[in-house]
C-alpha cells in the first residue's frame, strides 16, 4: 500500500530524530567513558530538557509547549525584564525545570523519557533512573546539615532527603544555599541529586495551611506558578522595569543555496523572544508563506526588525483597526500586508502567546 505523502513526511521527520539522537547519545557516551568526574545520574537528568531545544524539528517540543506554557510568564512581562540578569538567569533554570517536569509527569513526556532511557548509554544506573517518574521531588526545601551531611528539607512534609555531592550543589549555586528555595530532586543510589536550586528568598511566604490539603500534583504545579509569578514580582521591585534592546537593523535577503525553511528559521533567531516560542514549526511555517506571498520584499535594503516586530504584535491584543498607522511605520505596513493577505494565518497566530 503506498503511503500518503503526510506518511511519508513523518517517516522522514521520525528517522531524522532517530539519526540526530543517535549522534547526540553517541557524544553523551564518549564524554562518559573519558571524564570520571561526569557523573551518569546529573547527566540523564541535564538530557530531559536540553535535547527537547535540541531536536526542535521534532513534535516532541511542540508537545511539551502545550503542557507548560500554563507556567511560563506572559511574553510582555518577560520581555521588558529579559536585560535585568537578576530576572534572566532564573527564569532560564526555571523553564528547563519545566521541562524537565514534563518529562517526568505527562504521558507525552514519558514516553520520551522512556526514548532516552532507552538510548542511554549506560547499564547499572538505568533501573534507578527508570524509577524517576515515580520518585522525584518538586518542592520548596530549606538546607540543614546533620552530621556533616547535607539534606533537603521539604517544607510541605517535612520530610529529609539525604543530598549527594555537596559541594556540586554549592558550585551551581555559586554560593551558600539560601534559607528558602525551589528544586527538583531525584533519587540516585545512596541519595538524591538535583540540577539547581532556585533561590526564593524575600518571595511572599506561603502558608503551611493552605498548602496542608493539597495533592503532590497540585503542589507541583502551584508552586512552578508561584515561583514565576513572585520571580518577576520581587525583581520588578527591586530593578524596575528593564527595556529590551532590539538590533537596529537586520537585512531581510535570502542567501544564496538557503531553503525557505532555513531563512525563515535564521529570521527568527534575531529576536530573541521568536526564537523561543515553543511552537516553533507554526511560526517557521507562518514564515515561509510571508515569504513567499511577498518575495520582493525580502531585500538587502529591507529592514527584517520591523517584520519580526510586526509577527510578535500578531500575538497580541492589540486593536489593529484603530492602532495601525501603516502609513507611518514599517511594523504597522508589515502588520498591514499580512492582516490584509494573510487573515486566516493571521488569525490562528492570535490563538496563542509568546513565552
Amino acid at each position: 500500500m503506498k503511503k500518503t505523502e503526510q506518511e511519508k513526511q513523518q517517516f522522514m521527520t521520525d528517522h531524522f530524530d532517530e539519526s540526530l539522537l543517535d549522534f547526540i547519545f553517541s557524544e553523551i557516551k564518549f564524554a562518559l567513558e573519558n571524564d570520571p568526574q561526569i557523573d551518569s545520574y546529573d547527566m540523564f537528568l541535564a538530557s530531559m530538557s536540553e535535547l527537547l531545544e535540541r531536536i526542535k524539528k521534532s513534535p516532541w517540543p511542540e508537545k511539551a509547549s502545550d503542557f507548560i506554557e500554563k507556567f511560563y510568564l506572559e511574553y510582555e512581562d518577560a520581555h521588558q525584564m529579559s536585560n535585568c540578569s537578576e530576572f534572566r538567569e532564573p527564569y532560564e533554570i526555571y523553564c528547563r525545570i519545566t521541562r524537565t517536569y514534563f518529562v517526568l509527569t505527562h504521558w507525552q513526556g514519558k514516553k520520551f523519557f522512556r526514548m532516552l532511557l532507552q538510548k542511554f548509554p549506560v547499564k547499572d544506573e538505568k533501573n534507578i533512573i527508570s524509577t524517576w517518574t515515580n520518585n522525584f521531588i518538586l518542592s520548596q526545601f530549606r538546607s540543614i546539615r546533620i552530621n556533616d551531611k547535607l539534606y533537603f528539607e521539604d517544607i510541605r512534609t517535612q520530610q529529609k532527603y539525604l543530598i549527594e555531592n555537596p559541594p556540586k550543589i554549592l558550585a551551581i549555586n555559586g554560593k551558600a544555599l539560601p534559607e528558602l528555595f525551589v528544586a527538583l530532586i531525584l533519587p540516585t543510589e545512596k541519595a538524591y541529586t538535583t540540577e539547581a536550586v532556585l533561590n526564593c528568598e524575600g518571595f511572599k511566604l506561603i502558608h503551611p495551611s493552605f498548602i496542608k490539603n493539597m495533592s503532590k500534583r497540585s503542589w507541583e504545579e502551584f508552586l512552578l506558578q508561584w515561583y514565576s509569578k513572585n520571580l518577576l514580582e520581587f525583581v520588578t521591585d527591586r530593578y524596575g522595569r528593564q527595556e529590551t534592546k532590539l538590533p537596529v537593523f537586520y537585512a531581510a535577503n535570502q542567501l544564496k543555496g538557503e531553503s525557505n525553511e532555513e531563512f525563515a528559521n535564521r529570521l527568527i533567531e534575531q529576536d530573541r523572544f521568536l526564537s523561543h516560542f515553543p511552537k516553533r514549526q507554526i511560526l517557521v511555517s507562518f514564515l515561509i508563506e510571508v515569504i513567499q506571498t511577498f518575495p520582493k520584499l525580502f531585500d538587502a535594503k529591507v529592514n527584517a526588525i520591523s517584520l519580526l516586530q510586526a509577527i510578535k504584535l500578531l500575538f497580541t491584543d492589540i486593536d489593529f483597526e484603530n492602532e495601525i498607522e501603516f502609513e507611518k511605520q514599517p511594523v504597522d505596513f508589515w502588520l498591514y500586508l499580512i492582516l490584509t493577505t494573510l487573515p486566516e494565518q493571521a488569525a490562528q497566530l492570535r490563538k496563542y502567546r509568546l513565552q
